[in-house]
C-alpha cells in the first residue's frame, strides 16, 4: 500500500505589500503592528460570496502613510487542499481598502479589505498598530 503525500517547499514568511486607500485620512510617521491584535482572512470566493475562509497569522508589520507592510506566517493557515492557492496572491504588491475604526496620537486602528492578484481570493483584515 502506498501513501499519496503532497511536499510543500517550507516558507518561513510572506511579506503582503499593500497600498491603502483613501489616503487622506492615515496618520502621517510608521506605526509597528501589535501582533496579538491582528486578524487577517483569506477567502477564496465565487459569484462575490466566500467559498472557502482561512486565517493567518502575522509574525510582524509596519504602517508608514499609506503603506502596509505584514509578514504572514503560511504555516498558520489551516485550510485543506487550496492553502497554497489563497497564498498565491499575496505576493505581488497590493491596493486595499482601508477604514480608520479608531486613532489617537499613539495608536491606529484599521479594517482593510480588497481582492488579491487573483481575482478569485479577497483578503480582509483588522489591525491594530503603535508608534
Amino acid at each position: 500500500m502506498t501513501h499519496d503525500t503532497i511536499e510543500m517547499t517550507p516558507v518561513d514568511t510572506v511579506r503582503l505589500t499593500a497600498t491603502l486607500r483613501p489616503a487622506r485620512d492615515l496618520p502621517s510617521g510608521e506605526f509597528q503592528l501589535r501582533t496579538g491584535r491582528c486578524v487577517v482572512e483569506l477567502a477564496m470566493c465565487v459569484l462575490g460570496r466566500p467559498l472557502v475562509r482561512g486565517r493567518i497569522e502575522a509574525s510582524g508589520g509596519t504602517l508608514a502613510l499609506n503603506t502596509l507592510e505584514l509578514d504572514l506566517l503560511p504555516e498558520s493557515l489551516r485550510v485543506p487542499f487550496i492553502g497554497a492557492r489563497l497564498l498565491a496572491g499575496l505576493d505581488e504588491p497590493l491596493t486595499l481598502r482601508a477604514r480608520i475604526v479608531h486613532i489617537d496620537d499613539e495608536t491606529v486602528v484599521l479594517a482593510v479589505t480588497g481582492p488579491l492578484a487573483s481575482r478569485w481570493s479577497r483578503v480582509t483584515l483588522a489591525a491594530e498598530f503603535v508608534r
